[in-house]
């Protein structure tokens, strides 16, 4: 929970005001748009910070909605001298195998109607667009092609194969998402307006090739409002308070674009993004509840150097926390923290996300704060102890730690923290030159902890630092 908000809350403190005067706009592709592309279009500026982030609806960069999930693809925030956004889309086999991989009858049978209920949607809005916007070509065959494809998923949703079924039902869920591909590959998925013709592309044009929306590079925050409303259409979050009155006239991103892609790359004119040379993932939660996604999720993250988990504050005590635990789990990541231990205290850190905001009294902060400095740790650390002990029984027996060195290696490498996002951003936002105000906001932005997790990334550089100078000597 707030864990685009949290990397919102580093961007907005560490990003400029203005591009230098010598700032050059990117290269344009065959598949690159900017802001000039649709007609009409224009950066809801007056929807910017002071009244979003009172209405809780902050409207940085990322996505970020309150507390509801918004991350819907996992991207990665990476230094760029102009704002932009890269999407890198899929192979045609890397988008089948999504959904063969779910459907395997060896799964539990909720997460085969999972992936099936998915494509059924899928298959739903594909039939509403080429209503909508004429798709080229002989439509109503196209929208035969599209109701058979649906009928057979219904028909194949409705009941658990029995056991002498299986092996026919296997052979008619392979024949489908074949079906299902090749529909699929056919939708016109370039960014729509009505009445104007744009550049048109199709879902197969895009296998493994990269789309690119990027800024002009002459004005800031024009340029970041343009990548944020991208990200808003790409992710489905949509408020008019936050994407100002362009919406309902077109789409900057096609609304079944985020099906294509395989991870996004926002490119921003951070500070520590450019220093410490890092790429900070936002992935999905682990409460999303999309199966493909959580797979993803769970394969993704065997390959980050570092996690920050950010949760709510009584998340460990429920099903919420036991699942992104359990998620660590899969990925092997306390597997490697026993393998590395020296570099452990930089791979995981947990963050707890207390809705504070700057209109509650300094007292009520300090208390909820304390209140998780005090009891966060405790229950986490008990909760992954189990994990780590699993981790433990995985290793050769002559390698296994004895139960003593295994929880001081718990105690002592993972970070804790209690942070107040929402607090962070309300105070950077509705700052004043008050020196006696100030004072108590100095406290207060203090008291929300955010710089922590500066802190946190500049400490998983330093500690990764040694290992990867080594790798460059060998």
């Amino acid at each position: 929970a707030g864990k685009s908000t949290t990397i919102n809350s580093i961007l907005s403190v560490t990003t400029p005001t203005d591009y230098p005067r010598d700032t050059v706009a990117p290269e344009t592709s065959e598949y690159s748009h900017q802001a000039a592309d649709h007609a009409g279009y224009e950066p809801s500026i007056s929807s910017d910070w002071q009244n979003q982030v009172i209405l809780g609806h902050q409207p940085y960069v990322l996505p970020s909605k309150d507390l509801e999930p918004t991350t819907s693809l996992s991207i990665g925030t990476v230094y760029g001298s102009v704002f932009g956004m890269e999407l890198h889309c899929l192979t045609r086999e890397e988008f089948a195998k999504q959904f063969h991989s779910q459907l395997d009858l060896k799964l539990e049978w909720k997460q085969v109607e999972g992936a099936l209920q998915t494509m059924q949607d899928i298959v739903k809005e594909m039939e509403r667009l080429v209503k909508v916007r004429k798709q080229p070509g002989d439509s109503e065959r196209t929208l035969k092609n599209l109701r058979k494809v649906r009928e057979d998923i219904a028909r194949l949703r409705r009941r658990k194969p029995l056991k002498r079924e299986e092996a026919d039902t296997r052979e008619s869920l392979e024949r489908l998402v074949h079906d299902f591909v090749d529909q699929f590959e056919l939708l016109d998925i370039s960014p729509w307006q009505e009445d104007v013709h744009l550049k048109e592309y199709t879902a197969g044009d895009l296998w493994s090739k990269t789309i690119f929306y990027h800024g002009t590079g002459q004005n800031l925050l024009h340029d970041r409002h343009y990548i944020r409303d991208c990200l808003h259409d790409l992710m489905h979050v949509h408020d008019e308070r936050v994407v100002g009155e362009w919406i309902g006239k077109g789409m900057l991103v096609h609304p079944l674009m985020h099906h294509c892609v395989k991870h996004v790359i926002v490119r921003v004119p951070s500070t520590p993004l450019d220093l410490f040379d890092v790429t900070i993932w936002d992935h999905p939660g682990s409460g999303d509840g999309k199966v493909i996604r959580q797979g993803n999720l769970t394969q993704a993250l065997q390959h980050m150097d570092g996690v920050f988990v950010i949760m709510g504050l009584d998340c460990s005590l429920n099903a919420a926390g036991e699942d992104v635990f359990r998620m660590l789990n899969e990925s092997r990541i306390f597997d490697r923290m026993l393998q590395q231990p020296d570099l452990c205290a930089s791979m995981i850190a947990l963050f707890s996300n207390i809705k504070g905001t700057a209109a509650e009294g300094m007292e009520r902060l300090v208390e909820l704060t304390k209140e998780a400095e005090r009891d966060f740790p405790e229950r986490n650390r008990k909760a992954l102890l189990k994990y780590f002990k699993e981790a433990n029984n995985r290793r050769e027996l002559h390698d296994q730690y004895d139960p003593k060195s295994l929880m001081a290696l718990c105690n002592e490498g993972i970070l804790t923290a209690p942070i107040l996002p929402r607090l962070f951003m309300s105070l950077m936002h509705n700052w004043t030159e008050d020196a006696d105000q100030d004072e108590d906001k100095s406290e207060k932005v203090n008291i929300s902890g955010c710089l922590k997790i500066l802190g946190a990334l500049h400490q998983i550089r330093q500690r990764w630092l040694p290992l990867l100078l080594t790798r460059l000597a060998d």
